[in-house]
């Protein structure tokens, strides 16, 4: 999974290009909440739309313990 977070001011244009050489399953859920290193907190809220504790309470779920 990739993301990116513009902190510009100006509007932007941006082309993406992606290959699938070795496709494979990306379970969602897990890649965007519980990554090593994880997607920032507030990349999450601003793409998902929610607060920042909403993000933080579903990224709790997905915590591994060791």
């Amino acid at each position: 999974m990739h993301f990116q977070f513009y902190v510009g001011k100006e509007e932007a244009f941006m082309v993406v290009s992606f290959n699938s050489q070795n496709p494979g399953i990306v379970f969602i859920p897990l890649t965007m909440f519980g990554s090593s290193p994880p997607i920032p907190t507030p990349v999450l809220a601003k793409a998902l739309r929610v607060d920042a504790q909403v993000v933080d309470l579903i990224k709790s779920k997905f915590t591994v313990g060791y």
